[in-house]
């Protein structure tokens, strides 16, 4: 607002006053809009006319500019004007908003700034106040001229004023863009010459710029443009525009910081999980190598004064754990019961210098504790020869072996893990096993060796009777096995392994096909897998399409050569004809798992696997013998026996003890042999091999094959110790006999002689048949004291005297649908018989309590019992008549 100068004269003051309002309205009028009168632009174009009434302009402005109280600032419109050899001649003709320089200070007068009067150049307003037009001016900061775009491209004009936009560029903070206002009256005047000043392509970009951003215009600024029509309003607008701008820029900004700040957490978030992984992993290394350091140090030890330890007072912690791999375990069904068939070694007691500290994969309660008290107890008893309570108990028996469950049975229940790893998780049953142990001497014994065992005999600070988890598994898988039986000589089947491609699978196969044309059937075991379950087998002679002419190609050649040339041509049919008969007809033995080719193939190829002729005879026995490989090298024959089968073929149900199929000596011999590639690999401990063995139809020989070999304490050995300890007996491993001692009394001549009577001590053959996987599932609903009443209501028990009979193990102490059962007789046939018809009379007693038909396998087991029971008698028969004849 102006100062005014005070008058003695009214008229001359209000003359004076309206001529200075219309000068000022002329000058403004001159700042707003285009000082050039549009008639004499059209006119006069030449540069010099054009830069006199610019002159003329500047000269004008200064005059209105005196008449402003001093001290305040005002906005510089034409400031591009002064640089006439710099700035072209349409740039300078557009009066222009200016940008802001807040870093400019700018000094503020004392005295009274009257309303009239703008705010100082780049300071904040200190308060609101009331303008012409009631609106507070925006805030302006040295970032106001980074959105003076803003309002110029959405076409955020005021009513009555049109604008138009010279090209934008992409540099915001520019001075020297500019926007050009001008009154609609004029627009028709000064348009044509704004038109012909300005390029084509910049009023292309200018619309597409225009397009782009009209969607982002405020309501404040369409709603309020009235506010700058008033003094000072293309300050106002220029300080909105700016601080629109500014926001907008502002939230761009943030808005790429707050992308790229998730893009770092999460890069972030990776490296830190991925350094500490590798940090925990080299940390576990580190004691993975401090733990088989200390397994070799105790192994070592354990070695040199081994000869000591088995003949002195030692404890053995039995930890009955199936180490195999994670992809096996999460697919195998009940493993903690699995686990628990050898709880027989809890009857490991006949050495008075050994105990036993068995740790149990499930709960025990009182009744199976009371059990097996009375099973240990029952030695003494069969000793003295008579049903009659022992007076006592020697060395102390029911104090020498514990129980202990871990505390972590239950922690994990979907994880499937070993006995060896949820002992591992639980310090209050380390803790105990270790001050059961404390300043004795005593070695840890596993059922299949994993790496948790390192850390478990750490902990305990004793060795284990066995080989490193490494070399464990290595040479219990099917391929390694094959390399032992390889370097052994011992013979096997037809076959090939370490296979881990399909063409390898396919190529090997046609192979074995054309060489030997007399087998049927190829089974294909996959590496790793346990009990069977991993096999999988094809009768490839019986849907090979060209399996006919390959036999008669063979029939008809004679020489070499011949027989070579034919297998080369035959050899790429074969070869394109086997992966339908694959897949059509193969058979697998987990149904639960594998139910095509595809899968079975996936599986095979990942882990590896072997593929093994199948016997080409009707009648097969399987045969397994149990070994003990001590740590000084020597190794002992500890049971064998002849494989039942009742669910399949492939997986051994139970044993029919001891064997007498082969002639012990070439069992031994063979036993001998791979029991010395096993030390030469540093393989200790209990050690389980499968034998096969058949008549051949061309030469009507028998044939004996090792098929596999297992590294750990099974259960067969388990049940082995359980008969061993109730009979007293003891296994001849050069005949494959066992035999038990028992006192018979003596006859006397006189019986009127008084006294006590005298017994005689004879020696005799005895046979047995066991199973750890009996079950029936209505037996979870008889009580256990129910169960023993009807086996004895029908004749099923142990008989003191003659050493004979039937025993149990409890596996169970829940849901006690799974038992085990031995047999014990003097014959083989007498084992049989006694053994079906324990079975029979307990299926139909369970039935008739329940009242419910459960599934069982004991019919099952049966009938595989009847054909061996057969194949008995034709044996029996071949005997007696040879004995007749000669």
């Amino acid at each position: 607002m102006m100062a005014l100068a005070p008058s003695s004269n009214g008229d001359n003051a209000n003359r004076n006053k309206n001529n200075e309002k219309e000068e000022k309205d002329n000058a403004l009028k001159m700042l707003s809009f285009n000082p050039l009168n549009t008639r004499q632009l059209h006119q006069r174009t030449s540069e010099e006319n054009i830069y006199e009434q610019l002159y003329q302009l500047r000269q004008s402005r200064n005059s209105t500019r005196s008449k402003h109280s001093e001290g305040k600032s005002v906005v510089s419109i034409d400031a591009a004007l002064n640089d006439r050899n710099h700035q072209p001649i349409h740039d300078s003709l557009g009066l222009q908003l200016p940008l802001i320089e807040t870093h400019q200070q700018r000094p503020i007068p004392r005295y009274h700034i009257s309303r009239k009067t703008s705010e100082p150049l780049g300071v904040l307003p200190l308060k609101r106040r009331r303008n012409p037009f009631n609106y507070s001016i925006p805030s302006t900061s040295d970032d106001a001229k980074q959105h003076l775009l803003k309002l110029a491209g959405h076409e955020t004009i005021v009513k009555g004023t049109h604008s138009t936009f010279e090209s934008l560029p992409s540099n915001t903070n520019d001075p020297s863009i500019r926007i050009r206002t001008y009154s609609r009256e004029e627009s028709n005047v000064y348009e044509p010459l704004h038109s012909s000043l300005r390029n084509t392509t910049n009023v292309q970009s200018n619309k597409s710029f225009h397009n782009r951003i009209q969607k982002r215009v405020p309501d404040r600024l369409t709603t309020n443009q009235h506010h700058f029509l008033g003094y000072n309003g293309k300050e106002r607008a220029a300080i909105l525009i700016q601080s629109y701008w500014r926001g907008f820029r502002t939230r761009c900004i943030y808005k790429l910081l707050k992308k790229r700040k998730r893009a770092v957490h999460i890069i972030a978030s990776a490296w830190l999980t991925y350094s500490k992984l590798s940090k925990i992993r080299k940390q576990l290394n580190l004691i993975r190598q401090r733990q088989l350091d200390y397994f070799h140090i105790k192994q070592n030890e354990l070695r040199e004064k081994w000869s000591c330890t088995s003949s002195n007072r030692r404890t053995i912690v039995h930890i009955p754990s199936l180490g195999l791999s994670q992809c096996v375990r999460k697919n195998l069904n009940h493993l903690s019961l699995r686990e628990n068939y050898q709880i027989g070694r809890l009857c490991e007691l006949d050495d008075p210098n050994v105990n036993v500290i068995y740790v149990s994969p499930m709960s025990v309660n009182d009744e199976i504790l009371q059990y097996y008290n009375k099973l240990i107890n029952l030695r003494a008893m069969v000793e003295q020869g008579n049903n009659q309570p022992a007076t006592s108990i020697p060395n102390n028996v029911n104090e020498r072996f514990k129980i202990v469950v871990p505390e972590s049975l239950h922690s994990f229940p979907k994880h499937n893990m070993c006995l060896a790893t949820l002992l591992k998780y639980s310090p209050k049953a380390l803790k105990q096993i270790k001050n059961l142990i404390q300043n004795q001497q005593a070695y840890l014994v596993s059922g299949t060796s994993h790496i948790d065992d390192l850390y478990i005999a750490e902990y305990l600070d004793i060795p284990i009777y066995g080989c490193e988890p490494e070399v464990s598994y290595l040479y219990s898988t099917k391929s390694g096995s094959k390399r032992i039986f390889k370097s052994s000589n011992v013979p096997m089947p037809f076959g090939e392994y370490d296979i881990y491609d399909l063409q390898h699978l396919l190529k090997s196969l046609a192979q074995l096909i054309i060489e030997h044309l007399d087998v049927q059937r190829w089974i294909f075991k996959i590496d790793d897998h346990f009990d069977g379950l991993g096999i999988a087998y094809c009768d490839i002679a019986t849907y090979l399409p060209c399996y006919q002419k390959l036999v008669e190609e063979a029939r008809k050649c004679t020489s070499n050569e011949s027989n070579k040339l034919i297998q080369n041509d035959l050899y790429a049919k074969l070869l394109s004809e086997l992966p339908e008969i694959l897949d059509k007809h193969t058979i697998y033995v987990n149904k639960a798992q594998f139910n095509s080719w595809q899968g079975y193939l996936k599986v095979f190829l990942s882990q590896g696997g072997i593929i093994e002729a199948y016997p080409p005879s009707d009648s097969i026995t399987s045969i397994t013998i149990c070994l003990s490989i001590e740590p000084n090298g020597q190794y002992s024959l500890l049971c064998s026996g002849d494989q039942l089968h009742a669910e399949s073929q492939f997986s051994c149900w139970g044993l029919a003890f001891p064997q007498s199929s082969i002639d012990p000596k070439e069992l031994n011999n063979y036993c001998l042999l791979i029991a010395e590639q096993c030390q030469q690999r540093h393989i200790y401990g209990y050690i389980d091999i499968d034998f096969i063995t058949f008549i051949d139809g061309k030469t009507d020989k028998q044939n004996i094959w090792v098929t596999d070999l297992s590294i750990g304490y099974s259960e067969h050995l388990s049940l082995f110790h359980v008969m061993k300890y109730i009979t007293t007996g003891q296994f001849n491993s050069v005949t494959h006999s066992f035999i038990v001692k028992t006192k018979q009394p003596k006859q006397r001549l006189r019986n009127w002689q008084n006294g006590a009577p005298e017994y005689i001590i004879t020696e005799k053959n005895c046979y047995a048949i066991w199973s750890s996987r009996l079950y029936h599932t209505n037996l979870s609903n008889i009580h256990y004291s129910i169960f023993f009443e009807i086996c004895r209501s029908h004749g099923i028990g142990f008989d003191i005297r003659e050493r004979q009979g039937s025993i149990f193990t409890l596996l169970e102490s829940n849901h006690h649908e799974h038992i085990g059962m031995i047999t014990i007789s003097d014959t083989l046939q007498n084992t049989l018989t006694n053994f079906i018809c324990n079975l029979n009379a307990m299926n139909q007693e369970i039935t008739a309590k329940t009242e419910v038909e459960g599934r069982s396998n004991f019919m099952l087991a049966v009938n595989d019992i009847e054909n061996i029971f057969g194949l008995t008698k034709d044996n029996d028969s071949n005997v007696s008549f040879n004995t007749t004849t000669s």
